[in-house]
């Protein structure tokens, strides 16, 4: 069972369409009454503003990783989380798939750490994700639950043993073997204090993808490396989900034998069909960018009656004859339709 809150809300308007479990535990809803209600009917965000800064963030680069946010638990309780979110294409809504992490607990720990070794033992066992101790040796001196779940091997067996020769697959030993010998030498290394993605191996041989935070401390005269291990199987298989996704619908826009593009309002093209590539006669790094006018009229202002302009100007469809120059061919009228793109906030920001 995937721990993590996942979430599909319809972009435009903030229309929750589906929770798993786990955001139903996050938030302590009931999951049949969630679909159909808007997101801030729930006092989801502590701060409305957040949400607007994070579709801001996916609309702008279509997915975000680990985006720190405040939620608003079960009685009003803090959650600090991490989102992760692609957009989607779901008939003809645009909507946000996201995926939230509790960090609540590991904040509290790092806290706990400082304290004392005790209290930090007491919060890791309680922890999701794996904690573990290694000495420069790869010896196992610490393992929590967390880690007896991910891996199979419970702390009796463990602890004193070869992390890596247990843990690390073959082929990828030389990675931890480079990080002892650094810290050995003095030295820092590219995957101490920060997230890296690897491939670790349980119990029963099988391997998983995982993301790990590696940090050094002293303890007397000995220097151990401590390692918070998360299991990122079921996100790695709703990224390969949505890539999926959004190739279904780049190959769907692109196999409308229609022309179709997408404007800002500075009427820059930011998005252009094959079949509107090949009846100009251009590559789309020759399109994506510029002013449709430039592209399509040749002229430096957009026409008087150009429903691009006018859906800006109205807020509403318009559709109109327009003349395009075609090579080789010179003008063709085209019955041309432009439609309002709207962001959650009701702002119109496309056509």
């Amino acid at each position: 069972m995937n721990p993590d809150a996942i979430i599909l809300s319809r972009i435009d308007d903030g229309t929750i369409l589906e929770v798993n479990e786990g955001f139903v535990e996050l938030t302590g809803a009931h999951r049949k009454s969630l679909p159909g209600k808007r997101i801030f009917d729930i006092s989801f965000y502590r701060h409305p503003e957040d949400r607007e800064a994070y579709i801001a963030k996916l609309i702008e680069k279509g997915s975000v990783v680990s985006y720190d946010i405040e939620l608003s638990g079960e009685g009003g309780r803090t959650i600090y989380a991490e989102m992760s979110g692609r957009l989607v294409e779901i008939g003809k809504d645009r909507c946000a798939l996201t995926i939230i992490h509790d960090v609540t607990g590991q904040r509290v720990a790092q806290e706990k750490i400082r304290e004392s070794e005790a209290r930090f033992r007491a919060v890791s066992e309680a922890a999701i994700d794996s904690i573990i101790i290694i000495d420069e040796e790869s010896t196992v001196v610490f393992w929590n639950n967390g880690a007896e779940r991910m891996f199979g091997y419970s702390k009796g067996e463990i602890t004193g043993e070869k992390f890596m020769e247990l843990v690390v697959p073959a082929e990828i030993r030389h990675h931890p073997r480079a990080v002892f010998k650094a810290l050995r030498e003095g030295r820092d290394h590219p995957f101490l204090n920060k997230v890296t993605n690897f491939r670790l191996m349980r119990k029963d041989g099988s391997e998983f993808p995982v993301e790990v935070s590696l940090s050094s401390t002293i303890i007397g005269e000995k220097r151990f490396i401590a390692a918070i291990i998360r299991d990122v199987t079921e996100r790695k298989s709703y990224e390969k989900k949505l890539k999926i996704s959004s190739e279904k619908f780049k190959n769907t826009f692109n196999s409308i034998q229609d022309i179709l593009y997408i404007v800002d309002k500075e009427f820059k093209i930011v998005n252009i069909n094959r079949a509107f590539l090949e009846l100009l006669g251009l590559e789309r790094s020759e399109v994506v960018g510029k002013n449709c006018h430039q592209i399509v009229h040749g002229t430096g202002q957009p026409c008087e009656r150009c429903p691009v302009k006018m859906v800006f100007e109205t807020g509403k469809p318009f559709r109109e004859e327009i003349p395009i120059n075609v090579p080789e061919k010179g003008l063709r009228c085209y019955d041309m339709l432009g439609s309002p793109i709207f962001n959650i906030e009701g702002r119109l920001i496309l056509a």
